[in-house]
């Protein structure tokens, strides 16, 4: 997996590192992107971090100043952004959305931020409500069940039916390279449901792949299954098709290891 879905593409010939979905896109109400850039800024100076953050928020047209960030705990939590928790996290002066690993918010100009580097960031997108949700999922996430969480949370929080929704899977580990060990496999989850409209019984096996008595996880199709398994439709989910442990233009965890930058994805909501 060397090469973007042709359903992805860049955002401009100006912009090198930026890609956008086709999912997303053509939607004037929401503002997205998948970018390489290094949004952290727990590996850099502080003030460096939050102004390449600064400078990513320009080029998209969306104010700094609003932008949210979760925690990304390898957990579960997903937290609602009100006019109260606008801004959370954008720099070191202003504390993430604490032991969250999902977002979603029906505010207007507030982008939404999650960072990766083999996990799978995921956007979600209600059109009918104008609301929308990210999550953080390595296969902890998967584990535990943050994309359930969040489709959950958007329902019951926004109305948000599942089978209305769109959803985007960026950049992340893929089975070519990602070796796990039973302790992980083992844990991945089996059929379930999850009790919301249109959700059907969905589990990792499809993303699991056995080469030589070792065992690879495909991230983004155990957040694809997920995604269906909580009744979004499969036609509704786009997945930019690359690995970040063997694609160079993406950063990588596995394979660069703690010295590792982030890749990123932002959503949010425009004013139309």
């Amino acid at each position: 997996m060397s090469q973007p879905s042709a359903i992805f593409g860049q955002l401009s010939a100006f912009d090198p590192m930026l890609w956008h979905s086709a999912a997303f896109a053509g939607r004037k109400e929401l503002v997205h992107a998948v970018t390489s850039i290094d949004l952290d800024m727990s590996l850099a100076d502080a003030a460096r971090g939050a102004e390449t953050r600064r400078g990513v928020c320009r080029m998209l047209d969306l104010p700094f100043e609003r932008l949210t960030v979760p925690e990304q705990v390898h957990g579960t939590g997903v937290a609602v952004v009100g006019p109260d928790g606008l801004g959370c996290g954008r720099d070191i002066h202003h504390p993430t959305v604490r032991g969250a690993d999902g977002l979603l918010t029906m505010e207007v100009d507030v982008p939404l931020l999650v960072l990766s580097a083999d996990c799978a960031p995921i956007a979600v997108y209600d059109p009918l409500h104008r609301a929308i949700g990210v999550a953080h999922a390595g296969w902890r996430g998967i584990v535990g069940g943050v994309i359930a969480e969040l489709i959950t949370a958007m329902f019951k929080t926004f109305d948000c039916r599942p089978s209305d929704c769109v959803a985007m899977i960026g950049p992340c580990a893929g089975a070519c390279c990602y070796e796990i060990g039973t302790d992980v496999s083992d844990q991945l989850p089996r059929p379930i449901s999850i009790g919301l409209p249109g959700a059907n019984r969905g589990g990792c096996d499809a993303a699991l792949q056995s080469r030589d008595g070792r065992q690879f996880l495909d991230l983004a199709a155990a957040s694809a299954t997920m995604l269906r398994a909580a009744g979004l439709r499969h036609d509704a989910i786009d997945v930019l098709d690359v690995c970040t442990i063997c694609d160079t233009r993406f950063h990588s965890y596995r394979r660069q290891g703690r010295r590792a930058d982030r890749n990123a994805l932002i959503l949010a909501l425009r004013r139309v």
